[in-house]
């Protein structure tokens, strides 16, 4: 399926998780539908 990576992001001087798909998933309309949706999700959640 993927692989997270811990990173950290420079701009926000934070760590985050990196996520990496396989490129089959990236190339599968209903899995990124699903992504964008959990992002969506995310970005309306309280921090």
């Amino acid at each position: 399926m993927g692989v997270v990576c811990r990173a950290t992001q420079p701009a926000l001087e934070r760590l985050v998780a990196l996520k990496l798909i396989t490129p089959a998933l990236a190339e599968d309309p209903d899995f990124r539908q699903r992504f964008v949706t959990a992002r969506i999700r995310r970005s309306l959640s309280p921090a």
